[in-house]
């Protein structure tokens, strides 16, 4: 009865985080009982939703750049998103708040995968959360330097450094995984995290002002607008 307690008084504390880790934890089971494997084949990786350009832009299924960030091709790729996602995600959460950080991480999720889009080969399949992760790690940096008081943002910044080294190291020897989507993700957060600073007792506790809010969803979507544009212009053609 005490476990339920706490677990119920720590899902308060973080609902989207936990809600974000057992969907992933939910897909993955799905895609191990369709490849009787721990190790995900691409044809159950595709018809789940990873990202494929010809796809996206020949078929019109813009859906792959959302439904690929909550598919991974591994066990280990998934609790490497895992621990970092339920580590950050909960300190995030309780700045950004459940809307704030949702939005934080699910527009990471597109923002990676759209510059993806645009510069990976174009019969690449991949998946995962790293946009979404590495928007969270663009989030921290935000906040870090924005804070009245950033000792602690300090210590964020350097376990950071170091997941995120072993995120670029793992990405560049497993198939599959988009080292563009980790720097879109991680632009995305630098972008927008000031956007989803909106909450009064944030602009006590750090450098922000009201208008930054309207201009950086504004700087945000103007880039996504003319990324977006310049992928129909460029590969449209190859459909």
């Amino acid at each position: 009865m005490e476990n339920m307690k706490h677990w119920q008084s720590e899902f308060k504390k973080a609902p989207v985080t936990y809600i974000l880790t057992i969907a992933m934890i939910g897909v993955y089971i799905i895609e191990v009982a369709l490849a009787h494997n721990f190790i995900i084949n691409i044809d159950v990786l595709y018809r789940m939703g990873a990202m494929f350009a010809p796809s996206i832009i020949g078929q019109g299924e813009w859906w792959r750049l959302l439904t690929a960030g909550f598919l991974h091709g591994s066990l280990i790729h998934l609790l490497s998103n895992l621990v970092v996602l339920f580590w950050f995600g909960k300190i995030l959460e309780s700045y950004l708040g459940k809307l704030g950080f949702g939005l934080l991480f699910l527009t990471s999720v597109l923002g990676g995968n759209i510059l993806s889009l645009w510069l990976d080969a174009w019969q690449t399949v991949s998946v995962g959360a790293s946009g979404g992760i590495f928007g969270m790690f663009g989030a921290i940096v935000v906040l870090g330097t924005l804070a009245k008081q950033s000792n602690m943002w300090r210590d964020q910044v350097k376990s950071m450094l170091v997941l995120v080294g072993l995120s670029v190291i793992y990405s560049l020897i497993s198939p599959g995984i988009s080292v563009t989507g980790h720097i879109g993700g991680f632009v995305n957060g630098l972008l927008l995290t000031t956007g989803l600073m909106w909450r009064k007792p944030l602009q006590n506790q750090f450098k922000v002002k009201p208008l930054w809010n309207g201009l950086s969803w504004l700087v945000t979507m103007c880039v996504y607008v003319a990324i977006i544009s310049l992928i129909m212009s460029q590969r449209g053609g190859l459909q």
